[in-house]
């Protein structure tokens, strides 16, 4: 460095990378604009090691937090309680042992029901922030004990989450909302029959969730004509009273964790079912020569059945009326068939 005036001494300042941590090499070159000449040096550098310890707080496992909820529609101290760190939070936390957020609601400065909550909505509330960054963050190492949360949360539920920016732990209630949804169930039945409904069906394709949620079946209310009706896991039974029609209302609810006190999202819609003349093709048929036909049938023992015949699938005529017997089978003979050909079917009398 040439000679002269000494550098004017300043101050060197610098940012830790965020989430960084441990030894760094500093290098620092000062150059002066006098040259070489005169022997003279024109540039010194000097190197040297900072250490970055910084200040490192722990979310353990098996631990916990209390976090107090005065108004949903709040900020951070008003609304809401707020944990702020100096330094790095570090989650030690595992799926297996978790860290429990415990959320309580308060009206006012007392335990009750925090104000504006309402669960049709989302939240989101940032919980803890840092001045250093999260680390070993993951959702399923958190579970939310809302069994001091009073407010109604009608199938929505609390999961925990990292913000954009990976500096704050955020508490996110996810709403159940909308409802499902249901459409009227046609059915039919034979005169003097009962029907076993199939469950499943019916909630496959007559029911259906925005959320993507399962659907399960709460109950089947009484007939319009005072028809027996059970369920159990898997069918609804209905036992008529008459040969009338007949609806009556089904009642599903989505496939959600509700709490004990929590309004539980239903949606309603009728079953219908008609009574029609049950119909049937034969067994067999044998004939000879173009003389009589022998007609077998099945059908319900005890049941009693009308014989149609056509020549044409279009025109049926009533040609005999039975009822069949203790195995349900039956021939019916016809004595004087028609000529080409004819058709047969029965028709439940």
């Amino acid at each position: 460095m040439s000679t002269g005036k000494s550098p004017a001494l300043a101050p060197l300042t610098f940012t830790p990378v965020t989430n960084k941590f441990g030894p760094a090499t500093i290098t620092v070159i000062v150059h002066d604009n006098g040259g070489t000449a005169n022997g003279g040096v024109d540039s010194v550098t000097n190197t040297f090691l900072v250490t970055e310890t910084g200040i490192t707080n722990y979310w353990l496992a098996n631990s916990n937090l209390t976090m107090n909820v005065f108004d949903a529609n709040g900020g951070a101290g008003s609304g809401y309680s707020r944990t702020n760190y100096t330094g790095v939070l570090s989650v030690l936390a595992t799926a297996t042992n978790p860290f429990t957020i415990k959320l309580a609601s308060f009206n006012g400065g007392s335990p009750g029901l925090a104000a504006n909550f309402n669960y049709a909505s989302n939240y989101t509330w940032t919980i803890a922030t840092t001045t250093r960054g999260v680390i070993g963050f993951a959702t399923n190492d958190f579970v939310v004990d809302t069994s001091a949360f009073t407010n109604d949360l009608a199938g929505g539920y609390f999961t925990v989450a990292l913000s954009p920016d990976g500096n704050s732990v955020e508490l996110v209630f996810i709403s159940n909302y909308p409802p499902p949804t249901t459409d009227p169930v046609p059915l039919t039945r034979a005169l003097n029959t009962s029907l076993k409904i199939s469950i499943a069906n019916i909630l496959t394709n007559y029911t259906a969730d925005l959320n993507g949620d399962a659907r399960v079946l709460m109950r089947a209310d009484a007939g319009t004509n005072g028809s027996t009706i059970y369920t159990n896991g898997g069918y609804i039974f209905y036992a008529p009273t008459n040969n009338l029609s007949e609806s009556f209302i089904y009642v599903v609810t989505d496939a959600r964790a509700y709490r004990p006190g929590d309004t539980v999202l239903m949606a309603t819609n009728w079953i219908t079912i008609a009574v029609t003349h049950a119909q049937g093709a034969p067994q067999s048929l044998s004939t000879s020569g173009g003389g009589p036909v022998a007609v077998k049938f099945a059908g319900v023992p005890g049941y009693g059945y009308d014989v149609l015949r056509s020549t044409d699938l279009s025109a049926w005529s009533l040609v005999f009326t039975t009822n069949a017997p203790p195995n349900g089978i039956w021939i019916y003979t016809d004595g004087n068939p028609p000529q080409p050909s004819a058709f047969y079917r029965t028709r439940q009398h």
